[in-house]
């Protein structure tokens, strides 16, 4: 049985991507697989090997010293291959493959050098430098890898192609609702949801905005997700629309799937920074999972699946006033509702889901060892 670990100082042990999806798909396929990452307590789950690692209160605590432990731990498993999750372990991959041989894949959940761009953490005037010390960082280290899985063609194109194999975040199929609902077609149902991160370049401005402009004088908004950013959180309250926001914080994934049952609409309306009109979001296909007409964004990317597929409507993020228009649509109408919904659902089930995907990874893990 072929030993496996990945790697993350940053992600929770339960990451949708890291361990529902990537860990128990290689568990399941016979890989014995041990997730290194930040705990309480050492545990398998599912098949997968929990090996925690602190909760450093302070971010600077959690890139310096956590690099440092992560790879004691990982040099001491002795495993066949490591996946990297986080560009500030590509120091540790480095060392590592210099110290064990072992094979390496980095997995590109982002455009990191783009996204520093928009970290808030970061004064402003040191992001473009921690943008280029990124992509520096990257170009460097890329060399140790034997693969780099990237989550869309465009992150792809950044490294070399030879080694580059895309790997889709689409949802599980066995953690979503393919089924449409048939509450969510209701005439009196007003309810839309946002599910995700709240922060300014998600919109968070526009869709309040929004929501002062609909003519639905039922419409509410349901919010699940962290608080990534408070202040941004707190002018928005101070919006004209905040007074129909539901803030339901953060929820277990089966919970946040019956919050999305619930509704009639889901909405993502990221704004055109930071490469967010290059991405693929995950909550976009788990909207279409659970059977929901979505409202997104414009870019091409995502005109493409809502467009193509007949199964949302899509709208300039920037303008409040379109996003109000295509809410009060789709709440006035509940038999397009049900048949965009229907539409995006069937879609799912032949191709935007993890099953498909899924396989792409293992079959990479056979190639490389």
């Amino acid at each position: 049985m072929k030993h496996v670990v990945h790697l993350t100082t940053v992600h929770a042990p339960f990451d949708t991507r890291i361990y529902q999806k990537e860990c128990r798909t290689l568990a399941q396929a016979g890989y014995r697989v041990t997730l290194i990452a930040p705990h309480e307590r050492h545990e398998t789950v599912d098949g997968v090997e929990i090996v925690p690692l602190p909760r450093y209160g302070h971010r600077l605590a959690r890139m310096i010293l956590g690099p440092v432990g992560l790879f004691r731990l990982a040099r001491g498993l002795g495993a066949a291959l490591y996946h990297f999750h986080d560009p500030e372990l590509l120091p540790v991959a480095v060392a590592l493959k210099r110290a064990t041989g072992a094979r390496l894949v980095y997995d590109v959940h982002e455009n990191h050098g783009q996204k520093m761009l928009a970290r808030q953490w970061i004064p402003s005037p040191l992001r473009w430098v921690a943008s280029l010390g990124v992509k520096g960082v990257e170009r460097a280290s890329v060399g140790a890898f034997d693969a780099l899985v990237c989550v869309t063609e465009h992150i792809a194109a950044l490294f070399p192609r030879s080694r580059a194999v895309v790997v889709r975040n689409y949802p599980l199929l066995g953690k979503t609702y393919p089924a449409p609902d048939p509450q969510q077609y209701d005439p009196g149902n007003h309810t839309i949801i946002y599910t995700g991160g709240w922060t300014a370049h998600r919109g968070v401005y526009q869709i309040v905005q929004a929501l002062a402009q609909v003519t639905d004088p039922e419409v509410r908004l349901v919010v699940l997700g962290r608080c990534i950013d408070p202040p941004v959180q707190v002018a928005a309250k101070e919006l004209p629309g905040y007074h129909r926001v539901d803030y339901l914080g953060m929820l277990p994934y089966d919970e946040l799937y019956e919050q999305m049952r619930r509704a009639a609409v889901g909405l993502i309306c990221n704004q055109p920074a930071h490469d967010y009109d290059l991405a693929q979001p995950n909550k976009l296909f788990e909207y279409l999972s659970a059977g929901l007409p979505v409202i997104a964004s414009h870019f091409p990317l995502w005109r493409e699946v809502v467009e193509g597929n007949q199964c949302g409507l899509v709208v300039d993020p920037t303008q409040p006033a379109a996003i109000a228009r295509a809410i009060d649509a789709l709440l006035a109408d509940p038999e397009q509702r049900r048949s965009m919904g229907e539409r995006g659902c069937q879609a799912v089930r032949d191709r935007y889901n993890w099953q498909v995907e899924g396989q792409k990874l293992l079959d990479l893990y056979k190639e490389l060892l």
